[in-house]
């Protein structure tokens, strides 16, 4: 009988807080649904007026996490990554291009889903280097 009792009271006690709900919020005012993360285009670019870049090393930290660094580069160069930053960290993405003896410039450009969002040219010995951190 003891137990029957204690079952009962256990029960109505369960019932009785799932009617308690704040009594101010519609019943439909859950939290919404995360939107699915969008796909991002990033497309990393050199171009030089020699055929080739002794080095080119391009980054996507973070939301692709991918380094490569290739040496004897033909130029023009163009990597596309996709990338999704289901990270709560920002996307950083990152080129440099080291101009060959022989050009007189070498441009590099960072595109973000069709938009440039870096560009920049160097005519000295440096390299030529972007970097964005796009709000995606």
């Amino acid at each position: 009988m003891k137990r029957k009792l204690a079952a009962t009271a256990v029960l109505l006690l369960a019932a009785s807080l799932t009617g308690c709900g704040g009594g101010d919020e519609p019943a439909d005012a859950q939290e919404p649904a995360s939107e699915e993360a969008k796909t991002h285009t990033i497309l990393f670019e050199v171009s030089s007026d020699s055929p080739t870049s002794p080095s080119v090393i391009v980054s996507g930290k973070v939301g692709a996490n991918e380094d490569e660094q290739l040496t004897d580069v033909a130029l023009p160069f163009t990597r596309e990554l996709t990338d999704k930053n289901e990270t709560e960290y920002e996307s950083f993405y990152d080129v440099s291009a080291t101009k060959d003896e022989s050009a007189t410039s070498i441009t590099c450009k960072i595109t973000v889903d069709g938009e440039v969002m870096e560009e920049q040219t160097s005519t000295g010995a440096e390299s030529a280097y972007c970097a964005v951190t796009p709000d995606l």
